[in-house]
């Protein structure tokens, strides 16, 4: 058993060069979609009105927590969730939007 195992960990699988192309075009393909997404995103985040754009960029900035944010706001952190998701449904509607404009250019 431990021969097989050290075998099998020598193993070195050996893919075919079309196998390769392929990989590569569909890693750089979704590297040019993410790019285009985040472009996308920062574009809709500066047509936010100020005081939405602050509360996203802070409400997703690591170690930021929900209920103390909310209370500093003078509000339930629900009341925020709920403010956060049409936000970030507008965005989402923005992101799409722009994204479908740049395919059809």
């Amino acid at each position: 058993m431990l021969a097989f195992l050290r075998d099998k960990a020598r193993d070195r699988h050996v893919f075919d060069e079309e196998l390769v192309n392929l990989i590569a075009l569909d890693v750089a393909s979704s590297e040019r979609r993410h790019e285009a997404q985040r472009e996308a995103l920062e574009s809709c985040l500066q047509k936010l009105p100020a005081p939405q754009r602050e509360l996203v960029l802070t409400a997703y900035t690591k170690g930021t927590r929900m209920d103390e944010l909310a209370a500093r706001r003078g509000q339930t952190a629900m009341s925020l969730c709920k403010l956060l998701h049409r936000v970030r449904q507008a965005l989402l509607k923005c992101v799409r939007h722009t994204i479908s404009l740049e395919e059809r250019a």
